[in-house]
């Protein structure tokens, strides 16, 4: 069972978050200092990403990646779903919180340095247990991910470039699964074992089962490999990204 944390006065629900990635240094360029967007001058609402925001996303990318129109789509799909996951998979893993990143209560700006930045409108709740967040509780997960992840923000998204772009479905799951996983890898250290048993629970939750994959990488640390194609190659001077699907093992 999960209850909501609505915004009280002098109380942010989405503090302990955003402290928890400072804390683990697991914040960075693509997210708005302390999650939420005070000043919405120059952010566009997600809600817009199936009009009028979209086609900025797209202008955007064409600009930003010298790369046939559907390939510089793909890569920014690739980092507005990454630091979308971020503050959730982070907000569960360390504490048993997900912010309610849904379409509603999330900004993006698509800025000059970067090639996204994520934030949520102030007062954005936090869905948490309404027992021991400690306990191992996972079963609470996956209809409350797919809900706020996928009905109400992602999937009418990912149609709309689906129609515009013809990128294919599986391509644009394949980029959330492998944001989730490497947003996985930000948010804690976890052996190979842990964090595949974690990924595919996140992954189940997430319509994306078999999209990505924990290996080991470097060192024995665990890292992601994707099972889905991001077009990387098709950028200039770029051969494939470091979850490459056609990598070897």
């Amino acid at each position: 069972m999960t209850t909501l944390v609505r915004e009280r006065a002098g109380a942010d629900p989405l503090a302990a978050v955003a402290a928890g990635l400072r804390a683990a240094d697991a914040d960075g360029a693509g997210l708005a200092p302390g999650l939420t967007v005070a000043d919405r001058a120059g952010w566009i609402p997600a809600t817009e990403l199936t009009g009028a925001g979209l086609d900025m996303m797209i202008t955007a990318a064409t600009s930003r990646w010298d790369a046939p129109p559907h390939a510089a789509v793909a890569q920014m799909w690739k980092a507005y779903t990454y630091w979308l996951l971020v503050p959730i998979v982070h907000g569960w893993q360390s504490g048993r919180r997900i912010p309610l990143l849904t379409a509603g209560n999330t900004m993006l700006r698509l800025d000059t340095r970067h090639p996204v930045v994520v934030g949520a409108r102030p007062g954005t709740g936090v869905a948490t247990l309404a027992h021991d967040r400690s306990a191992a509780t996972d079963g609470a997960l996956p209809a409350l991910l797919h809900h706020v992840v996928l009905d109400a923000h992602l999937n009418p998204v990912l149609e709309a470039l689906h129609r515009r772009t013809r990128l294919g479905r599986r391509t644009l799951r394949g980029l959330i699964a492998s944001g989730a996983a490497h947003a996985l890898l930000r948010s804690a250290d976890l052996t190979t074992r842990s964090a595949t048993e974690a990924l595919d629970r996140w992954l189940t939750a997430l319509d994306c089962a078999g999209l990505a994959e924990v290996v080991p990488g470097p060192a024995g640390k665990p890292a992601v490999r994707r099972r889905t194609c991001c077009l990387a190659y098709a950028l200039p001077h770029r051969t494939g990204c470091t979850s490459c699907a056609t990598r070897s093992a």
